[in-house]
């Protein structure tokens, strides 16, 4: 009974996250002055069903990858995003703005931010980003960094950060979605924990 309990446990925190996570990813809000001036350019609004469709074709990729630039509601939802990020050591990056490097996967145009966090991992990062999200606030946290809010509470000046997310070194954990795919298709109990 013990092994079954364990192993459901432990599918239940690799699977939710997950869910979670592409359950935020579709949503989206009413269209923002930036997408009706796209529209004006001959540039339509996706349908909800077409929208559903082009999230699932970027969340194949790395968020804040130019395959799937994070999302935001205009440039103060860019700032928004950045602003809540940190870094491994808890410090706030700097970021600014490289300019514009075409269409995106919505088809409109994204943005290229350099985050750097100095001698802090993960040091400096490109960022893509996507304002024509009315309405839209992104949940998930690009790899590498934390939102400001997830910071645990410091334990100890030689261990500001102690978390099982933070490695002993400092440097953030990252940690990757399942591969539920190709995830092994055994019944393997589970050690009893020590």
């Amino acid at each position: 009974m013990q092994h079954f309990t364990l192993k459901l446990v432990a599918a239940t925190l690799v699977l939710s996250p997950l869910s979670t996570a592409m359950a935020q990813s579709t949503e989206r809000g009413e269209p923002n002055d930036n997408q009706r001036m796209m529209e004006g350019f001959g540039i339509p609004i996706p349908s909800d069903k077409q929208y559903k469709k082009l999230v699932k074709k970027a969340y194949k990729h790395p968020l804040g990858s130019q395959k799937n630039p994070v999302r935001a509601d205009a440039a103060q939802g860019q700032r928004e995003y950045l602003d809540r990020l940190r870094c491994a050591d808890g410090s706030r990056p700097e970021y600014a703005r490289s300019g514009n490097v075409g269409e995106g996967v919505y088809g409109y145009i994204v943005d290229l931010y350099e985050v750097d966090c100095g001698d802090a991992a993960p040091g400096t990062t490109q960022v893509y980003m996507d304002l024509y999200h009315g309405g839209y606030v992104e949940q998930e946290v690009i790899s590498g960094f934390y939102f400001a809010d997830q910071l645990p509470a410091q334990e100890s000046p030689t261990a500001p950060y102690a978390s099982p997310d933070i490695s002993p070194d400092g440097n953030p954990v990252i940690l990757q979605q399942p591969d539920v795919k190709n995830a092994p298709q055994n019944d393997t109990a589970l050690p009893d924990p020590v």
